[in-house]
């Protein structure tokens, strides 16, 4: 019998962060006197992702999981093909129109998971409704400073940085999980890295004590993602 294994809320996260291109929790230094209105720079930051259908992420989660994604981004969905690694474990799973293909090992066949599935059904339809809009418009009302915090040299490329301070009681969600249905503190800190076209570079985010970083690429690059044939795929 196939069935879905237990994952922790980190394999969550994870899906979350890939699909939302939400940068999360964990940022130091002392803040600066300048400060950015909030909703100016949302909405910069909306824009930019809007001109861009498609983009590569890379994850790794402390030294426990490590990740590889490619996304695109429609009107209407949103498609991704996942690629994680946890220890001796490889998990590749397909997003595409609204349906999650889970492979949960190597060489395993996938189990399709839609709306109507108990376990998992709620999280495709989550992923598959979610852009780069939508991730930033969960925030908005909720950020109660931006705060510049200069420039860094990441992979060779100049990048600007910015702490969001976020009130989590006003986000609609924060990481994918609908506000108060997990616990979370009355706020927290975002961190951005961004290009000079204000595309998202990198981000950092903290889970089950572990720091989450992901690093975003070949924004506006083809892509491909495909659904597993017939063949490969199994049902409850």
């Amino acid at each position: 019998m196939f069935r879905v294994l237990p994952r922790n809320r980190a394999f969550v996260a994870v899906l979350a962060a890939v699909a939302l291109l939400v940068p999360l929790a964990g940022c130091g230094g002392s803040d600066k006197p300048k400060t950015e209105n909030p909703a100016a720079f949302l909405k910069r930051v909306t824009a930019a992702m809007a001109k861009q259908h498609t983009a590569k992420r890379d994850l790794e989660l402390g030294s426990s999981l490590s990740a590889t994604a490619v996304v695109e981004y429609t009107d209407k969905d949103t498609s991704m093909a996942v690629k994680m690694v946890t220890g001796p474990q490889t998990v590749n799973v397909v997003l595409a129109d609204g349906v999650m293909y889970l492979q949960q090992t190597k060489g395993s066949k996938y189990l399709k998971i839609d709306k109507s599935d108990p376990a998992l059904g709620n999280l495709a339809s989550q992923l598959g409704g979610f852009g780069p809009k939508t991730a930033v418009e969960s925030l908005r009302g909720a950020v109660t400073k931006v705060t510049p915090k200069g420039t860094e040299t990441i992979d060779g490329v100049k990048l600007d940085r910015y702490v969001l301070t976020v009130d989590t009681k006003k986000a609609s969600s924060l990481f994918g999980v609908p506000e108060g249905s997990a616990k979370t503190p009355a706020s927290v800190k975002y961190e951005f890295w961004l290009d000079g076209d204000g595309l998202l570079r990198q981000a950092k985010l903290r889970v089950s004590g572990q720091t989450l970083v992901m690093k975003v690429s070949d924004w506006g690059k083809p892509v491909t993602i495909t659904v597993p044939p017939a063949s490969q795929i199994i049902k409850h």
